[in-house]
């Protein structure tokens, strides 16, 4: 069998699953058994006496009785039977069989088992495994009859094939579907966003605030430049015109001739004419002056013309104080379409943030809509060039069977059992690939190990047991969860040496040489019971107790615990955060632990959590969470059973690695940093849970009650 597609090891567990198993088991009739015990390649009937046997997964478990003569055969099942020729199917209470020949017998009873026990037999003797180094899984198939675990291992395989290739169709469908959704979603918001900010600046009798704002500060700047030209000249004009009285006629005249020249004055027509007959009146008046002849001041000629003159200022003073009062009007005009422009400009200012606001939203989501647009067009491209997962390479063409009766199989177990009982005391040790103390675990994985974590249990430190507990209740946290038990003892052990193991570690992550910032951190390990959601429970405990907000939040969609550990509602919960179907205060709940909070899993969502957690949706997420709590801790599942890990890992500050001493495989382990250094994450260290008993003997001095003042 060869294949893609996810770890090798999950997809080994699928093929092993009940539900593919039960296929198997439907379509071969392994439901069918000479008698009611044993296992499942002692009970078939050898191939010959009955054929193409299938059982209907709703048939009853019940005897099935069979009586053969020379023409034809008979079936008896639940009171119901039917008869048969030599070769030809029969069908009876679920059962199809056919029987090809007359046996050497009259009757024969079978048994059809109960499906679940059938299941369960399969699962014992199908044993799939992989070639080293490649995606070939070798389909094993425990049994005495060649022919029957050749259809088995056949018939798996198929059923395999089928189920990944279903599955492909499936995630590539629902892929699509969510994109289209949130797809519609954006565009939904797009249209509801620009109608916003159309009505906006209708509404506000704007077409653009920036464009608005430039225009009126533009015009106001104008009209300042020519405020200040007219009032210099009405300044002017006003000291000319007031010292007009208290001059003597010479100074009068030059004030005069001053006022006139000013090339504001010298344009205005009215003016401009009387300065030119006031002047041909001052110039006749020195012509009778000086001669010849030369005439006195009261000369009856000279009089006349000072008449005149006196006249011609007169009314060219009048005619300039008009012009000041033109200028005064024209001031107040400008100071009045100032006020207008100031107003408009407050207006603007009042309205932009609002236009602004919009106008970002908008260019957030069109962007968000067009990334949506090319994922939607990927999406349709996956599924219509989705092709199968899985080649079956090399069908099963014959085996070797398991033995030929009971007595040559236990006689070939005691001898089998002796010899490796006598070569496995001495083996054992070598052969042990495990990760067993805190040297291991930076020799074979060159990280550094950041807190050796002993037995949780109450009194181990003592007992010298270092065990954590793996089949139990959830022991602290109100509620129960798969599992092994998960004990905070920084709540009800504070001075034992397992809180102050959490407490080193919280130490150690926060002078860690391999983190810039702490403000987000997932937690995971190789695989499953090896301790990491007890180490996300407590290490977020530790830091809560140092006075930081702590979020916890469980990224184990599928087996999530959190929540049972502290005694919250499963839902609403992160996937329905995820899907938008809820907002952030409605999924965050505190806990009995002050300053700590936690975001539980929620219920599974129809689509890949891989998919749903995938994207810059959860990138968001964790930057506005790292905006509300000081730090946010991440509880993924393990990295060789699903991607999420991986994927969370590349959007956080670190990665925490947790390995159960004795159960960690070191390949294992370093698969998972391969798998985590591939995409980017940052191992920052690891965790090393359940050391050898030589650890407490360091752990003494924690094993005395704390004195008390």
């Amino acid at each position: 069998l060869g294949g893609g597609g996810g770890n090798i090891q999950t997809q080994i567990e699928v093929m092993r699953s009940r539900v593919l198993l039960g296929e198997v088991v439907d379509s071969l009739g392994l439901r069918l058994a000479r008698k009611v015990p044993g296992l499942v390649r002692d009970n078939f009937e050898p191939t010959g006496l009955v054929d193409e046997v299938s059982v209907s997964a709703t048939s009853v478990p019940d005897s099935l009785g069979l009586s053969f003569s020379d023409a034809d055969v008979t079936a008896r099942k639940g009171g119901a039977g039917v008869t048969a020729k030599y070769g030809q199917p029969l069908e009876v209470g679920g059962v199809r069989l056919s029987v090809p020949v007359r046996p050497d017998r009259d009757h024969l009873t079978l048994w059809v088992l109960p499906r679940e026990d059938a299941i369960d037999m399969l699962h014992d003797d199908v044993r799939p495994a992989s070639r080293e180094g490649t995606n070939v899984v070798d389909v094993v198939v425990n049994g005495y009859d060649s022919i029957i675990t050749r259809k088995i291992a056949n018939h798996t395989a198929e059923f395999y094939q089928r189920f990944s290739s279903r599955k492909s169709r499936e995630q590539a469908r629902l892929r699509k579907q969510f994109v289209m959704t949130q797809l519609t979603v954006a565009e939904s918001l797009l249209a509801v966003t620009q109608q916003q900010l159309t009505d906006f600046r209708k509404r506000e009798r704007l077409y653009s605030s920036k464009a608005e704002a430039g225009l009126e500060t533009t015009g106001r700047g104008e009209l300042e430049v020519q405020r200040a030209k007219l009032n210099a000249d009405r300044q002017v004009y006003r000291a000319i015109l007031a010292n007009l009285g208290r001059s003597s006629p010479e100074r009068r005249m030059q004030l005069l001739r001053s006022l006139a020249s000013a090339p504001s004055v010298a344009q205005h027509p009215v003016i401009g004419g009387l300065y030119a007959q006031l002047d041909h009146y001052a110039s006749a008046r020195d012509s009778l002056i000086a001669g010849p002849p030369r005439r006195a001041p009261t000369n009856p000629e000279v009089l006349a013309v000072d008449s005149l003159i006196g006249t011609a200022e007169v009314r060219l003073t009048s005619a300039a104080r008009s012009y000041v009062e033109m200028l005064d009007a024209q001031i107040s005009a400008l100071d009045t379409i100032k006020g207008r422009t100031d107003v408009a400009l407050q207006h603007i200012a009042e309205t932009e943030p609002e236009e602004v606001r919009l106008a970002l939203r908008m260019e957030s989501i069109g962007k968000a809509a067009t990334d949506l647009r090319a994922r939607y067009y990927t999406a349709g491209m996956a599924e219509a060039s989705e092709i199968d997962q899985v080649t079956i390479l090399d069908p099963a063409q014959g085996g070797k069977g398991s033995g030929s009766g009971p007595g040559r199989s236990l006689l070939f177990g005691v001898i089998f059992g002796l010899m490796v009982g006598g070569a496995g005391a001495v083996l054992v040790d070598s052969a042990n690939r495990s990760i067993r103390r805190r040297g291991d675990v930076e020799h074979f994985l060159r990280v550094p190990n950041l807190a050796v974590i002993p037995s949780l249990a109450p009194g181990a430190e003592r007992r010298g047991q270092l065990r954590l507990p793996t089949r139990s209740r959830v022991e602290v946290g109100r509620g129960n969860g798969r599992g092994g038990a998960v004990e905070l003892v920084g709540v009800d052990r504070v001075h034992s040496v397992g809180a102050e193991a959490y407490r080193t570690l919280r130490t150690n992550l926060i002078f860690s040489p391999m983190l810039e910032t702490l403000q987000s951190i997932v937690v995971t390990s190789p695989s499953g019971t090896e301790g990491k959601t007890t180490t996300s429970a407590n290490l977020a405990i530790a830091f809560a107790q140092k006075g930081m907000r702590v979020l916890l939040v469980d990224c184990d969609l599928r087996r999530p615990r959190v929540h049972a550990i502290f005694g919250v509602p499963r839902e609403p919960g992160l996937s329905q955060l995820l899907l938008g179907q809820v907002a952030a205060e409605q999924v965050i709940r505190k806990t009995s632990v002050e300053r700590l909070c936690v975001l539980p899993a929620g219920p599974l969502p129809s689509i890949s959590a891989t998919d749903l957690l995938d994207g810059g949706v959860v990138r968001s997420l964790i930057e506005a969470l790292s905006t509300d709590f000081d730090l946010v801790i991440i509880d993924t599942p393990p990295v060789l059973a699903t991607s999420t890990a991986a994927v969370l890992g590349t959007q956080v500050d670190g990665v925490l690695l947790v390995v159960r001493a004795g159960q960690t495989d070191r390949d294992a382990a370093r698969q998972t940093l391969q798998q985590l250094g591939s995409v980017g994450a940052r191992v920052v260290g690891t965790v090393l849970n359940d050391p050898d008993a030589l650890l407490s003997q360091r752990n003494e001095y924690y094993e005395e009650e704390p004195a008390r003042a």
